[in-house]
């Protein structure tokens, strides 16, 4: 559910050799890590494609050299199917599309502060869904926010629950 890989019984030099190669595609941050399903066009349950919706994060992320440091991994679904776990995920996007002045728009559902712990796992809270092309922007002010607090989002989501909401409302779509 990770999108991680094992490669047993390799030598050390190898191993060493495959992380080399690794090394310009391999991502240590969290966001870094983030997962999305595989969704629209290979899906055919799929709504939206999340494999984009990561990479314009990404993006954003880089080109306003953000510290990312504070955020979390996201998990993108491009459904309501859950394929990436975004309802357990500390921040999650479900794929859905909705009506915004009488036409369809595609928009992904906010889900936060889910895990998946030992005797700790319970659903995140889901606060509206966000139009496709303003999430980008949210993640740079989000990791904005986290990084003049010096904060990482779980405990800033913790503390500051009310000014996270203030933070969200604007993106919010009905």
């Amino acid at each position: 559910m990770s999108e991680s890989m094992y490669i047993r019984n390799l030598s050390r030099e190898e191993g060493e050799k495959l992380l080399a190669r690794m090394e310009e595609i391999n991502k240590v941050t969290r966001i870094g890590m983030s997962v999305s399903c595989v969704g629209v066009p290979t899906c055919q349950i799929g709504v939206l494609e999340s494999q984009t919706l990561l990479k314009e994060i990404n993006r954003a992320l880089m080109e306003h050299n953000i510290n990312t440091d504070y955020l979390p991994s996201v998990s993108i679904s491009g459904c309501f199917n859950s394929c990436s776990r975004h309802q357990v995920s500390e921040i999650g996007f479900a794929g859905c599309k909705k009506r915004i002045s009488d036409a369809p728009a595609e928009a992904f559902e906010l889900h936060v502060g889910g895990a998946v712990e030992k005797d700790k796992t319970h659903m995140g809270n889901c606060m509206g869904a966000l139009r496709k092309e303003d999430i980008p922007d949210f993640m740079v002010k989000l990791s904005q926010v986290l990084d003049t607090k010096g904060m990482y989002f779980m405990d800033y989501l913790k503390e500051y629950q009310k000014e996270f909401e203030d933070l969200t409302k604007p993106y919010l779509i009905s």
